[in-house]
């Protein structure tokens, strides 16, 4: 029997939202737990598996007679999400639905704090964005770079311009990745040309081709959620939505000529 030596955090399940803090003396003890791969887990008629952050499998634990598994886990089960305080050493589980690391939203003393070791710094932010544009910092002109809180999560909101694109992305704090990525070229742009004068349409197929040719991806890989014909300062555009796994993307389609004029991609990971 395969055996680990961990440190063992007891949660009480319930169905409410509910917080498991430090005990009230602050012992922390190792003990021998046994990792039990052939322990099944079901739900409801239907056996589940559980993965860390990672998308590594984790296991039941068996320690004197009780089954234990990870707070993840059990936030799966629950559908809720993860916090972790860091100050207070507690851990809550909320009706809310963010994934960030191994716990789902890592709560600092501050939303405003420094970052501490880990975690990236705000040129490495500015860097990442700029490379998800491919572009250099000395192509173009920063216009925000700001630290905030977003659904309980820190990032760095970044936003840059370069020959009137402007590019928008939200990098996580914690680990660098990028949640949320928005692109806007306003050189189309023409303010007196009234609806009624446009003129060409390329139709509602091609102008998804294009956001799926933008995206890299095929009819075939995602679910469309909105294809539309909208007016947007006076141009006619397809509104074009769809969604791969947990990501999102957004397009705005020039219906004259097939140009994308706003971009967005949200990731849910």
């Amino acid at each position: 029997m395969k055996k680990k030596v961990t440190v063992l955090t007891v949660a009480v399940l319930c169905a409410a939202s509910m917080a498991v803090g430090a005990a009230s003396s602050g012992l922390i003890e190792k003990v021998t737990s046994e990792l039990r791969p052939d322990f099944k887990i079901v739900i409801d008629g239907q056996e589940r598996t559980f993965k860390d952050v990672n998308g590594n499998v984790v296991y039941p634990m068996l320690y004197e007679g009780t089954t234990y598994l990870p707070v993840r886990a059990i936030g799966e089960i629950m559908g809720k999400t993860v916090y972790w305080y860091e100050n207070d050493k507690k851990i809550e589980l909320k009706d809310e639905k963010t994934t960030v690391t191994d716990a789902d939203v890592i709560v600092p003393s501050s939303p405003t704090a420094k970052p501490s070791n880990g975690e990236i710094t705000e040129e490495e932010a500015k860097n990442i964005a700029l490379e998800k544009a491919g572009l250099k910092a000395s192509e173009v002109k920063f216009t925000r770079v700001k630290l905030e809180t977003d659904d309980g999560v820190r990032v760095y909101d970044i936003e840059f311009m370069k020959d009137n694109v402007e590019y928008n992305a939200d990098v996580r704090v914690s680990d660098g990745v990028i949640v949320s990525w928005d692109v806007d070229d306003y050189n189309h742009i023409n303010q007196t040309t009234p609806p009624e004068q446009s003129t060409g349409d390329i139709g509602v197929e091609k102008a998804k081709e294009a956001a799926l040719n933008k995206a890299g991806l095929s009819a075939g890989e995602v679910v469309f959620t909105e294809a539309s014909l909208d007016y947007d300062d006076g141009r006619k555009v397809y509104e074009i939505e769809f969604k791969k796994d947990r990501t999102e993307y957004s397009a705005e389609v020039l219906a004259s000529d097939g140009t994308i004029v706003s971009w967005d991609v949200d990731y849910d990971d």
